[in-house]
């Protein structure tokens, strides 16, 4: 699973790939088959962290920017980003909710996430931070 983060310690949940593997670490459980364990990229030993409900995973039938089977935010956002302290320095590079579109600001944290817009459903961007 951490081969799919960025340079920022980033992972976007809006591709196929990066959900199912999203879905199956946390899950141990197969996208397609939730009663087939499997072991994911991030999980050999198959423990179900979370368990994810039909309203978190895209029907692929609402709209025409997300897939089916993609883990979705309440709004059916995908636009997904979970963000880790990747190099061990305590420190998290987000993007600033405060500024233009392409500032960004340090915050301390091992962890956080946010959501960007998506125009095509209406869908707003928030983040777990301030």
């Amino acid at each position: 699973f951490s081969q799919s983060l960025d340079a920022k310690g980033q992972i976007s949940l809006d591709t196929v790939a990066n959900s199912e593997k999203f879905y199956q670490t946390l899950s141990a459980r197969s996208l397609t088959d939730s009663n087939q364990s499997v072991a994911g990229e991030g999980n050999r030993r198959r423990i179900q962290f979370y368990t994810f409900s039909d309203l978190e995973l895209s029907d692929g039938l609402e709209n025409d920017s997300v897939a089916a089977n993609m883990i979705v935010d309440s709004f059916g956002n995908n636009k997904i980003y979970f963000v880790f302290d990747h190099d061990g320095d305590g420190a998290l590079t987000v993007p600033n909710p405060d500024g233009a579109s392409n500032t960004t600001k340090e915050i301390r944290g091992t962890v956080t996430a946010y959501v960007k817009e998506n125009s095509a459903i209406k869908a707003p961007s928030y983040y777990l931070y301030d």
